[in-house]
């Protein structure tokens, strides 16, 4: 390169890089050139290297925050059951001499479920180690950390996902698709939100109202009063649909979901959850649905049975590798009483 030419300009870098802490350069004597390997040196000495690193991001799991967590159960179980007495009978009027009286009588059902292990691992060698505290990321790597983190993150992702599908191989309901829930149907031109009636007008704002009051008063409604719900859960697609202002026409900003929640006393917490959307099940939900689901947050009426939260054991080394096992067992959701729970489906 011409500016090379200059006899005195390797002088001057060289000067400079001393300046800056680098290591000083070898120059051709003959015309002043660096070599290769001492250009790239020059380079990368001049690159400036963020201290934190950016890392990938993944959607929040939230299966634990939405249902009661029950790690009750000991670890070495394989089952958990648990009894519900039933009174039955009637009373009858009588004569004076009657004889005849009705009975009364109490009945006792048993409810077992089944628990499944869950593990995976992950391992490193001493070099693995060392290479990675070499290597300038800001700070060395922390790869053992790093990989255990990896570990966890994973095994959580299957505790969300069995918490929300369950998993029919292994006889573990889950709480989106349990069969024990019972299935609203919508009001009349209801469902599809976010499709049928994706056009925010009055008139279909208040066919979805509709669809939210139906399903929010079902719980109370079969239990003849006796359970309300106070937690609703609904599909993340059809959040836009529902934050549109409630009344376009007469020119009010306030959005529908949070109009609805001002009209009604029942539902104190609404969340949105993907796992709801059949395009984010994985298969587990028929395509096109997008479930609701009002619920009373309540550990005697529904819980996550976990009777081993996440571990892992001491590192197995084999030669200059070291392998971790990590472990959990979970026994998915129990349901016990599912009538104060309804579910609605509000997709196409």
């Amino acid at each position: 390169m011409k500016f090379f030419k200059d006899p005195t300009f390797a002088a001057r870098l060289a000067e400079g890089m001393q300046r800056l802490g680098l290591n000083s350069l070898r120059v051709d004597s003959q015309d002043g050139r660096l070599d290769a390997n001492e250009v790239a040196f020059t380079a990368r000495g001049l690159e400036y290297i963020f201290t934190s690193t950016y890392d990938v991001r993944y959607p929040e799991l939230k299966a634990k925050t939405f249902l009661p967590v029950n790690t009750q159960v000991p670890s070495g179980a394989n089952f958990y059951t648990y009894f519900q007495w039933d009174k039955t009978g009637e009373c009858r009027f009588i004569t004076n001499y009657a004889n005849d009286f009705a009975q009364a009588e109490v009945q006792l059902k048993e409810f077992t479920g089944q628990i499944a292990a869950l593990g995976n691992g992950f391992s490193y060698s001493v070099q693995d180690l060392r290479a990675a505290q070499s290597v300038q990321y800001g700070v060395g790597a922390p790869l053992d950390r790093m990989r255990a983190d990896a570990a966890r993150f994973v095994h959580e992702i299957k505790v969300d996902d069995v918490a929300a599908y369950g998993n029919a191989a292994r006889g573990l309901n889950g709480f989106v698709n349990h069969p024990d829930i019972p299935d609203i149907t919508v009001s009349a031109g209801g469902g599809a939100w976010s499709t049928a009636l994706a056009t925010n007008s009055d008139a279909n704002n208040a066919i979805i109202i509709a669809d939210l009051n139906k399903l929010i008063n079902a719980p109370e409604q079969t239990t003849l009063g006796l359970e309300q719900p106070d937690t609703l859960l609904l599909p993340l697609s059809v959040k836009p649909r529902l934050m549109q202002p409630m009344s376009p026409n007469t020119f009010n900003p306030t959005p529908l979901l949070k109009h609805w929640m001002a009209q009604q006393d029942t539902i104190k917490n609404v969340d949105f959850w993907s796992k709801l959307d059949a395009a984010q099940s994985a298969g587990n939900l028929s395509a096109g649905v997008a479930r609701a689901i009002a619920y009373k947050r309540d550990p005697r009426v529904v819980e996550l049975v976990i009777p081993q939260p996440f571990e892992m054991f001491e590192p197995e080394r084999k030669g200059m590798t070291f392998f971790v096992a990590c472990h959990s067992r979970i026994g998915g959701v129990t349901l016990r009483y599912p009538k104060a729970c309804a579910r609605m489906n509000v997709g196409t």
